[in-house]
């Protein structure tokens, strides 16, 4: 069977005995010995053996069949090791294996969506997130996942309500109750924004490091944002309260903009200022080679975080549109005319945020942005015009983008034209297709490095024995070295994980 989405999980049994899981569409989720790759097992859910006869007819007349294309997730807690299993397209459920054993694995239980309580849980997209909870005095370990995903949407040529997805939900993490949803009608916080559904992961904050989380951030297919809090110990309606922050999305087909992926989220003191950069790209993941959709990509400043009311409250600002965000797109705050410099210069301060338009015909973003040292760092897709075989589609390619956090710029000069404008802010990779989510490898302290699928780059400079900067070879490894410059050391803390601190 083919992994598409479904990315492998390396789990570490001490002694460098180590097992990889892969899940695949025929429906099995194998266990390989990573040195030899024996294969340990192989387990099926029951919902997915209806398939087999179609794999075995092998009719080309079948669509794709999906079967296990979902994240999964680790959670190694109290010399046990869970594994969070989702369906992606292949289901509405999420799986959990006790693979505490590498030979013996057990399913601790299973999420069903469209069961009772479970009407708005789509198909399983979103990628869990294993943190605490305090709910009502009592600690709970959580996993916390967007409602999914609602098909429909594959053909939706404007903004248009779903019929499931449209939640976020917190479960125990343990047994696999519903502590907690979110959602437009029947939940325990009702937003009658809440209308699209939410395939990407929820962004999770713990903004004071005691473990528990404080604060939670979801997008949608409707091109919204909404911020969560959470009141830990408290319970009932005051325990979660939240409320839109963000309606990047418009009417009209070139701007029904889609958010499949999760946000990126930093603490950023300005001045006198301080708020959260919430930053996410946009693109209809279903339809890559659309070209009628105008995709951006964005930074939003929450101040409400750090604006608290009489009652101690996080407050939440009017509904951010583009028209309170700064088009940064042409580069104008470093415009060699300073006029228009300093027009856009007061532009900037008075706005709530950045974005940039996407500068080629069809260029969307397909995956998660990163942010690290201040800095943005996310990929596009731009389809081809036309493809070079007659036997497949056009493939198109991938760019790699770096740009500041605070307003949108280059942070280095790519090209070497002595100028920073808006041709310094990507590079071209050379791989072909969408580019996949970017890892961030430390196995050096003094050299991480950037990886896009088959291209990895170092993510700082390199000297030689003189202490001369040594030149990149590729517009990728030069993009990529104004992360951190010539840092010799860049500290493990430095980079975001699923649950911020």
């Amino acid at each position: 069977g083919d992994p598409i989405h479904s990315q492998p999980v390396i789990v570490n049994y001490g002694n460098n005995d180590s097992v990889i899981f892969i899940a695949t569409n025929h429906g099995f989720l194998h266990a390989f010995d990573a040195d030899t790759g024996t294969e340990y097992y192989s387990v099926t859910p029951k919902s997915l053996l209806s398939n087999i006869k179609d794999f075995y007819q092998d009719n080309s007349s079948y669509r794709h069949i999906y079967g296990l294309d979902g994240h999964m997730v680790l959670r190694e807690f109290n010399n046990k090791k869970y594994l969070y299993v989702g369906m992606r397209r292949g289901g509405r459920d999420y799986y959990v294996f006790d693979i505490t054993s590498k030979t013996s694995p057990s399913l601790v239980f299973k999420i069903e969506g469209g069961s009772t309580g479970l009407d708005k849980l789509g198909q399983t997209w979103s990628r869990p997130i294993i943190t605490k909870m305090n709910m009502g005095g009592t600690s709970y370990n959580v996993m916390i996942v967007g409602g999914g995903y609602d098909d429909t949407q594959d053909t939706n040529q404007v903004k248009t309500a779903d019929a499931v997805g449209n939640a976020v939900m917190i479960f125990n993490a343990d047994t696999g109750a519903l502590l907690w949803q979110a959602s437009d009608s029947g939940a325990d916080l009702n937003l009658s924004e809440m209308q699209y559904s939410i395939p990407g992961h929820i962004a999770a904050i713990d903004r004071d490091s005691d473990g528990y989380v404080d604060h939670l951030y979801a997008t949608d297919m409707g091109g919204q944002i909404f911020r969560f809090d959470v009141y830990n110990g408290e319970s009932g309606s005051d325990f979660i309260k939240g409320q839109r922050i963000a309606d990047l999305a418009g009417a009209g087909n070139s701007d029904n903009r889609h958010f499949y992926y999760g946000v990126d989220v930093a603490e950023v003191a300005l001045g006198s200022s301080n708020f959260y950069a919430v930053v996410v790209g946009s693109g209809w993941r279903a339809n890559p080679l659309d070209d009628v959709v105008n995709d951006r990509f964005y930074m939003i400043k929450d101040t409400g975080v750090f604006t608290p009311d009489t009652n101690g409250d996080f407050t939440f600002p009017a509904t951010i549109t583009e028209n309170d965000l700064f088009d940064a797109t042409s580069h104008s705050l470093t415009h060699s005319n300073d006029s228009t410099r300093e027009l856009a210069i007061t532009e900037y301060e008075s706005k709530q945020g950045w974005f940039l338009k996407m500068q080629t015909s069809g260029e969307k973003i397909l995956s998660s942005p990163v942010i690290v040292n201040y800095k943005v760092f996310f990929t596009s897709y731009v389809p081809a015009s036309s493809s070079t075989s007659a036997c497949a589609p056009p493939a198109g390619n991938s760019r790699a983008y770096l740009v500041s956090l605070v307003d949108g710029n280059a942070v280095g000069d790519l090209n070497g034209d002595d100028e920073l404008d808006e041709n310094d802010r990507f590079a071209t990779l050379t791989q072909t297709g969408i580019a996949p989510d970017t890892k961030i490898l430390i196995e050096d302290a003094t050299n991480p490095t950037i990886c896009l699928g088959t291209e990895c780059v170092s993510a700082v400079v390199p000297v030689d024995e003189d202490g001369n900067p040594e030149a990149c070879a590729s517009d990728f490894e030069c993009l990529s070295q104004n992360i951190f410059g010539r840092y010799q050391r860049v500290m493990r803390g430095s980079w975001s994980t699923d649950v911020e601190q």
